[in-house]
Formats: C-alpha cells, structure tokens, sequence
C-alpha cells in the first residue's frame, strides 16, 4: 500500500509534471510552425504558464502538498525553459539579461525550498543554475565569469545545505561543479590559462574538503558520515587536473629552454 500512495502521489505527479513541461514547449513549437503566435507572444505565454504554475501550486499545496509542490516545481522548470527560448532560439533577449534571470529563478527555487522545506526543489532550482552556463553559451570562453559564477553558487548551494541539513546538495554540487569544469577544461583550456584555472580548482576542493567536518562538527541532531564520501574523490579529481595542467606547463617550459639552447650554441648563430 505505500508504494501504491507513493507511485500515486509522487511519481505519477512529476511525470505529469514534466509531460505538461514538454507539452508547453510542443505548443511553443507547433505555434510557430504554423504561424499563430509571434516569437515574443510565445515566449511570453510561456512565462505566464510559468507563473500559473507557482501560484496555482501556492495554494493547492495548503491542502494537496505533493500536488502543489509538483506543480511549483514545473513552474520553475517552465520559467528556465521560456529564458533559454527566448535567448538561443528566439534570440529576443541578449546574453547578459538572460543569464540574470536565470540566476534570479535559481534564487528563487533555493528560497522556496527553504520556505516549504523541500529539497527537490532546492535540487531543481540549482540544476538550472549549473546549467545556465551550457544553455546560455555562445561558444566563447569568458573563464574568470564562469568560475566566479561557478564559486558564488557553490557556496550558496552549501549554504542552503548547511542551513537545511541537507546532504544530497553537498553531493550534488560537488558533482555538478567538476563536471562543469571538465566541460570547460576539455574545450577551452590552453597553457595561458593556467593559474586562473589552477585557483579556482584549489577553491573547489578547499571548498569541498571543508564543508564535511564543518558539516558534522556544527550540525546539530544524529551524525551522519554522507557529506564525507565526496572527500576522497574530491582529492583524487582535483589532484589530476593539477598533474595535467602542471605537467603540460613545464614540459612546455622545457620546450622552449630547449629551443632557446639550441639557438644560442648553433654554428649559424
């Protein structure tokens, strides 16, 4: 019988949630296929969705929780969906004013998570934020932003965490930050980019060597040792970065001490 309340109230609740997301963007899509709607009436439709969502979901969630908060959850998910729309496909917006509005949804999803005390929440508002960088590029590199940005979220992310008690954010961001940086490392790494790329690492493992023990020694209620798996990896993944990127610069150093050499004792020179 719990399974069935559970499959009833929370399963079948997300997948109608997300078939209603990709229902929303199917319209999207057919309307302009056939000429209905102007791009900026469907960009705008899909905000007001967004927004009937979180307030439809407000009130049904005093009396019906698991509905109210499935349905604050895909107005979230709609209102990213609407700012990625109207950035790359659209183009009605420019980069920088698309990226703030979806740093202001990601806070808005973190407040609310606090406010109605779910994590899944706080999970689907920082999920966007770690995938505003990949939906918003342009293909250029902007490193220091990017990194900036990655660091600000990061300690947002474990703030929440640490104020909620919540361990799977600290698991979750640890993955999503390294998997950011290895996206942007395998494409726009170069050697002149060196010691921006290798600080701003040494800040994400100091970051999530730190916030397990401040975790367990500040929290209060039973101790858990979850926050503590990341740390082994953390070493492991921030350690082989570093070797890459040290090994690649002074073997470039070499290289041109080598040339410089040969240079000066040619018999042509």
């Amino acid at each position: 019988s719990q399974f069935e309340v559970r499959l009833g109230q929370s399963w079948l609740l997300i997948a109608g949630m997300v078939t209603m997301v990709f229902g929303i963007g199917y319209f999207l899509k057919y309307s302009f296929e056939m000429g209905w709607i102007g791009p900026a009436g469907r960009v705008a439709m899909a905000y007001l969705w967004g927004i009937v969502f979180l307030t439809a979901g407000n009130q049904f969630r005093k009396k019906f929780e698991a509905f109210g908060l499935s349905l604050i959850g895909g107005g979230i998910a709609t209102l990213y969906f609407s700012t990625f729309a109207a950035f790359q496909i659209y183009s009605l917006i420019a980069q920088t004013p698309a990226f703030f509005i979806m740093v202001m949804i990601t806070i808005l999803a973190s407040v609310l998570s606090i406010i109605y005390n779910t994590k899944w929440l706080a999970i689907l508002g920082l999920l966007g934020g770690f995938l505003t960088p990949v939906m918003l590029s342009t293909g250029q590199d902007n490193q220091i932003f990017l990194m900036t940005y990655m660091t600000i979220l990061n300690l947002g992310l474990l703030g929440v965490a640490y104020y909620k008690k919540w361990d799977i954010l600290n698991i979750f961001g640890f993955t999503a930050t390294y998997l950011l940086y290895a996206g942007w490392f395998t494409t726009h790494y170069a050697e002149s980019k060196f010691w921006p790329a290798i600080i701003f690492l040494n800040v994400f493992y100091i970051i999530y060597s730190i916030i397990p023990f401040a975790y367990q020694f500040f929290r209060i209620g039973r101790e858990k040792i979850t926050g503590f798996l990341i740390i082994t990896p953390n070493s492991f993944i921030a350690f082989g970065f570093s070797y890459y990127m040290i090994r690649d610069l002074f073997r470039s150093e070499e290289r041109r001490v080598g040339k410089e050499c040969r240079s000066r004792w040619s018999p042509y020179h």
